[in-house]
């Protein structure tokens, strides 16, 4: 019964706090995510984006950085075109209406193209001093309706095309200013009715408008008070929430909250400060009214958040200097606020807080360290900046304030905290103070503390005593039955303690009795049945140590756990001087980046740590690590019933663990931006799921800009990006860089892939694809390099064409020069032949008659004149035979000369009695002289035989035939040589100036060198194969 006793407190106690639990905006979006200006309105699209209207643009933010979004015209340069002061998202969801301070826009969301809806089209310029419009709202029937800077309630038909205005009729009015007749018209909220589709509520600076859309018949109310300045601040009517039961929820400027029933056609106040006065303080305006649940509503005041009990008409106090101005899809809370947007994230751990009553003597308090009396029902926890410690009771539920002797230093640096057989211990910079049970006030005991000890740092011991450590390397063992405390200090601790001893931690009491210390160098052991210190230095083996160790916590099997800076492992209580047999660390299975601190184990044996924003739970036997995000705490205690209780600025926070929850929230990656040589080129269609692109050739050097749509602990996202055909592998880039950026890139298809980790660091499964395709230059197209080959294998054939033209038509050139060759030979060879046979035969038989008549002849000089004739009939018939010579085709070989030549000059030289040696190569080459190559050559030679036997009076002559290239022939004599008055190049005399002339007509030259002989070198031009 005692046990069940006790449940039942505790689940009261649970009860309890959860009532006073609060929300806690954690999440604050600011000028860090491009949002420094006052928010005013904000819609959330069917994508997840967000679009936050502000007093300077429009922006889309996906939960970690707001994109600016131009709507006005590019000539506008005014401060006002820029203010957003309503949105409303279509219901097709292509588009959004934007109320501005230069007129109502329709901007596309997929084109980013806008159109511009302005006042002066439907109504009279002298109607509105301003273009703007400050309201915009859409029915269920997707009908628009505004207010714009003139007075009544607009209605934009057929997509902005008209308009009509309806107004209130003034001549209709009683008493001006009690019914407020001068701002009727003044329109300041907007909403249809909840159960009838015709019925369109307007809220105004003047009471309540009801509108008929079937017959545009107008119903005003005004609700009525005896103070004039309550009248006028609750018939400002700002917020209207048609509710399901047909009445009219209505959001005032400073009169609280109305509800109308239009059935019985009356206002009913509720107002959230009823001791406020009106019109000095504006604690009774309401702001926003939003849907809770089926009997509860929203309702934000100017600085402070309420539940509404529809069925009591019961305010609750939830949040204080925070409102809830919009509630997304997934269940979130928004406050818009004068820098930004605040976020309370529905996934993320609230911590149920209890706060100290904002009265003296709490205000001020600082919490640092939390215990509890499970006897006593009571949670004590020590503070600094105030005198006494407070206590809550949990079966009264309200904090007490205990407090310490009078004339004692006031405790506001004390640490101790710990619950002994005696009363709950603590301490102050001078002594230790006992609070015996059952009582409120402090008692000293007769045991001081060292002069200045510093921090101190207590943990209960298994035999009920407590271990006390400090900051200059204090150590207290404080036994149950002593009278005074044991003492340890630095220069009483011999090595190697006592180097290490300046900051000493007491972070856990093993199974053994043996408390465990972080401290300088390393960590240490007291072992109280031996009275001594154990040290175990980092320095002998680093290798088997963390850098510094944090914390210490012992398992059920007997492990102790050790927290480094952002790892942790376990070593052997028996042996710690053997230093970690296990560690993890964040590169591979730790998931912990941030600096570690307070671990302590649980009943089921399951470790607890904090990182810097996040509590982990390791389960030590299958080594799992959760992650439960946002807790937000520096330090917590586990609690005797399992609880986890945090240090809060004005309380404290308990939360059971059964209760937390880990984020399943997986970010969609998406392309926030795209450049082309850092010129931004607008995107079609959807950010998640973007259509492909195409670029032109010249094109190939553009960035992308990326993102992730999720609004759960967005700063810890992790991206990941791969550009098919470039990227072999994933690039990880740092965080806060998210452009990928590429350069020179080729023409072709390429495929764009983005994945993204959450804040566990879980990949999304399915990364995001776009596909981009760069053109290709026109000169490395297939379809140009198909025409490049087939022009190439045109002009190829082209030209192999004229090719076999040209060789036809040389071919026929050859063969006509050929035959005219063979008729040209065959002449000569008859010509030759006719000469040899009838002209030879007669000049013979004219040289023979002249012969035997010389024989005859008696007489002298007829004899003389018959052996002229014979002489010059012989030397016709040398000149014939030269000439049938050259006539003749079958001599046209360069052998057949040299040996025709070779035999002539022989016979020439041997007459005159001159010696003829001849040089020519052993075999010569199949050489073809024509005719004419063949006389002109033989002139030459003749000339300079000639020249040997007439002129230089030489006995030998010699000939050399060589071939260089070109047919050359040498001949020289051993003569005198010329005179000297000859010129050296043989530009004197006939017969040298002949040899010239006939070898310049073979393309060759002469050249004459006058030594002991003359020496002739003709060089023709005759080419040697």
């Amino acid at each position: 019964m005692k046990y069940f006793a006790c449940g039942i407190l505790f689940l009261l106690s649970a009860l309890a706090l959860a009532a006073q639990s609060k929300l806690a905006y954690k999440d604050v979006f600011d000028r860090n995510a491009g949002l420094n200006h006052a928010t005013s309105c904000m819609v959330e699209d069917r994508e997840g984006f967000f679009w936050i209207g502000t007093h300077n643009g429009l922006y889309r933010f996906d939960g970690s950085q707001a994109r600016e979004i131009r709507f006005w015209p590019d000539d506008s340069t005014a401060v006002h075109s820029r203010m957003v002061f309503s949105l409303v998202l279509d219901r097709t969801n292509d588009f959004l209406w934007i109320g501005s301070g230069n007129g109502v826009f329709k901007y596309h969301l997929h084109s980013g193209k806008s159109e511009k809806i302005a006042a002066e089209w439907f109504f009279p310029k002298g109607d509105f001093k301003f273009p703007q419009c400050r309201l915009i709202y859409q029915d269920r029937q997707g009908e628009l309706w505004a207010h714009f800077a003139v007075s009544g309630l607009v209605h934009l038909k057929d997509g902005g095309k008209s308009a009509e205005r309806f107004t209130v009729d003034m001549s209709e009015k009683e008493d001006s200013e009690s019914a407020g007749w001068a701002h009727a018209n003044c329109v300041s909220g907007i909403a249809q009715d909840a159960l009838q589709d015709s019925l369109i509520w307007v809220g105004t600076k003047a009471g309540l408008i009801k509108f008929n859309k079937n017959n545009c018949t107008i119903h005003r109310y005004y609700f009525s008070h005896p103070s004039k300045d309550m009248r006028k601040s609750a018939n400002a009517m700002e917020a209207l929430f048609p509710w399901t039961d047909g009445k009219i929820y209505i959001g005032t400027y400073n009169g609280g909250l109305l509800v109308f029933d239009p059935v019985s056609e009356q206002f009913k106040q509720y107002l959230l400060h009823p001791e406020a006065v009106v019109g000095k303080s504006r604690e009774n305006k309401v702001e926003s009214i939003l849907y809770h649940s089926p009997n509860e509503l929203w309702v934000s005041g100017e600085s402070e958040l309420f539940l509404l009990n529809t069925q009591t008409g019961n305010f609750r106090r939830i949040l204080q200097s925070s409102g809830v101005d919009f509630i997304d899809r997934t269940g979130n809370y928004w406050d818009m606020v004068a820098n930004g947007l605040k976020l309370f994230h529905h996934s993320k751990n609230q911590i149920p807080q209890l706060l100290y009553p904002d009265e003296a003597p709490y205000k001020g308090a600082v919490t640092f360290r939390i215990r509890e009396d499970t006897v006593a029902q009571t949670i004590f926890v020590r503070t600094a900046g105030i005198p006494g410690m407070p206590a809550y009771d949990r079966r009264r539920q309200q904090w007490n304030m205990l407090t310490f002797p009078t004339g004692s230093n006031t405790p506001v640096r004390g640490h101790v905290l710990e619950k002994t057989e005696k009363g709950i211990l603590v301490n102050d910079m001078e002594r230790f103070y006992i609070l015996p049970p059952g009582q409120s006030r402090f008692r000293p005991l007769l045991l001081g503390t060292a002069e200045n000890p510093s921090f101190l740092f207590s943990l209960p011991g298994p035999k009920g005593d407590v271990f006390i450590s400090g900051n200059r390397g204090y150590f207290f063992w404080l036994k149950p039955d002593a009278d005074k405390v044991q003492s340890y200090y630095r220069t009483d601790i011999g090595e190697p303690v006592r180097n290490h001893f300046n900051i000493l931690t007491i972070s856990t009491v093993d199974d053994k009795g043996r408390p465990w210390f972080t401290c300088d160098g390393g960590f240490s052991l007291f072992l109280p049945d031996e009275n001594r210190f154990i040290h175990v230095p980092i320095s002998l083996h680093p290798e088997r140590h963390f850098s510094q160790y944090r914390a210490f916590c012992q398992d059920r099997t007997g492990r102790m756990w050790c927290l480094g800076f952002n790892e942790i492992g376990w070593l052997d209580p028996d042996c710690p001087e053997e230093g970690l047999k296990q560690r993890f660390y964040h590169a591979n299975d730790f998931p912990l980046a941030d600096m570690a601190s307070s671990l302590h184990a649980d009943k089921s044996g399951r470790l607890w740590f904090l990182s810097k924003t996040d509590l982990i739970r390791l389960d030590p036997e299958k080594l799992e690590f959760t992650i439960f995000e946002s807790i937000g705490a520096s330090d917590f205690t586990l609690l005797p019933g399992g609880e986890l209780a945090f240090p809060r600025p004005y309380g404290i926070g308990i939360v059971h663990p059964d209760s937390l929850r880990q984020t399943t929230e997986q970010p969609k990656p998406y392309i926030a931006w795209f450049k082309v040589f850092d010129k931004e080129t607008p995107l079609a269609g959807s950010s998640l799921s973007p259509p492909d692109i195409r670029l032109g050739f010249k094109e190939n050097f553009f960035s992308i800009g990326f993102s992730a749509l999720g609004f759960f602990n967005p700063q810890k996202y992790r991206y990941a990006y791969q550009l098919e055909g470039v990227d072999k592998d994933w690039v990880h880039p740092e965080p806060g860089n998210q452009v990928a950026g590429y350069t020179d890139l080729k023409g072709g298809n390429y495929v764009f892939r983005l994945k993204v980790a959450n804040s566990l660091g879980e990949w999304s499964e399915t990364p995001l694809e776009w596909a981009i395709h760069v053109g290709t230059p026109w000169w490395e197209t297939p379809l140009f390099r198909i025409l490049l080959l087939a022009s190439l294998i045109g002009a190829v054939y082209l030209l192999f064409r004229v090719r076999m033209q040209q060789q036809r038509i040389l071919l026929e050139n050859q063969r006509l020069h050929y035959e005219k060759e063979i008729s040209l030979r065959n002449e000569r060879d008859r010509i030759a032949s006719e000469m040899h046979d009838d002209l030879g035969a007669g000049l013979s038989t004219i040289r023979f008659l002249s012969l035997l008549a010389k024989e005859k002849e008696t007489d002298q000089t007829k004899a003389g004149r018959i052996d002229k004739i014979a002489r010059s009939a012989a030397e016709v018939m040398e000149k014939m035979a030269d000439i049938i010579w050259v006539m003749n085709s079958r001599n046209d070989s360069l052998e057949n000369f040299a040996n025709y030549f070779r035999r002539y000059a022989g016979d020439y030289l041997d007459t005159h009695g001159i010696r003829f040696v001849f040089h020519m190569p052993e075999t010569l080459p199949p050489l073809m002289l024509s005719g004419e190559q063949r006389r002109t050559l033989l002139l030459a030679l003749k000339e300079c035989m000639h020249n040997a036997v007439k002129h230089a009076g030489a006995t030998e002559f010699h000939m050399q035939l060589s071939l260089n290239g070109h047919l050359v022939i040498a001949a020289e004599d051993n003569g005198k040589g010329l005179p000297l008055k000859h010129d050296h190049n043989g530009t004197n005399g006939n017969g040298l100036q002949n040899i010239r002339r006939r070898m310049e007509s073979l393309g060759g030259t002469a050249i004459l060198e006058n030594g002991k002989g003359l020496k002739v070198i003709l060089k023709t031009g005759i080419p040697v194969p």
